[in-house]
């Protein structure tokens, strides 16, 4: 004869607390490709987003040199696509000096900034290094474009001067990109331009307010 029984049923549920990361001492943080979308760039210049890390001092406004970790700034390594893209004549970065960092910040995919204990594939760097991954094109089409205009008309008059210096400034562009063989190549193309036009205010006693283009 069959009796009834009873059935039982363990249900376990464990959890580990994340602990120290032990292959590696490593001191990183990452800027996402979310951050290039919504947190403010100035000069859309995107080492102006490693600042923010309290280990980056910025040096001065329109320049891409930093201090790291009290570091000289020579001593900060920058590489795109894991290869070293440092340049001590322009500033750090093989593009213009003034608030340039030499790719449009769509481009951008994600930087790493790497602030001490550095593996050796960056080597001859002793302060820091940033890592930056660029973007590449899908099995879709897509695409963007921007514009940004900064006019003079907002700004303040200098102190010393009876008018206002005009400016005006304009960056515009956009970027494609998609297949060439699905699945296997891809794409992605970018352009970006500054144009800017500024004066300056005669502050001689000669020629007192005087506006030179």
């Amino acid at each position: 004869a069959l009796k009834l029984s009873t059935v039982q049923e363990t249900v376990t549920v464990s959890g580990e607390a994340p602990i120290v990361q032990t292959a590696s001492a490593e001191v990183t943080s990452t800027i996402d490709q979310r951050a290039f979308e919504t947190l403010p760039v100035k000069e859309r210049n995107y080492f102006r987003l490693l600042t923010p890390d309290p280990n980056v001092v910025a040096t001065g406004t329109g320049s891409n040199a930093v201090n790291v970790g009290g570091g000289e700034v020579w001593n900060f390594g920058t590489y795109v696509d894991g290869t070293n893209n440092h340049s001590k004549w322009l500033t750090l970065q093989r593009a213009p000096q003034l608030g340039s960092s030499g790719f449009a910040i769509e481009t951008v995919k994600e930087v790493q900034l790497i602030t001490n204990q550095f593996s050796a594939e960056f080597g001859g760097h002793s302060a820091g290094v940033a890592s930056m991954i660029t973007k590449s094109g899908t099995n879709e089409v897509n695409g963007s474009a921007f514009v940004m205009i900064r006019p003079g008309d907002l700004d303040s008059r200098p102190p010393l001067t009876p008018v206002k210096a005009p400016y005006d400034q304009q960056q515009f562009g956009g970027t494609i990109g998609g297949p060439l063989v699905r699945d296997k190549v891809f794409y992605f193309g970018s352009y970006e331009r500054r144009r800017g036009r500024s004066q300056v205010v005669v502050t001689s006693r000669e020629d007192f307010g005087v506006v030179v283009p």
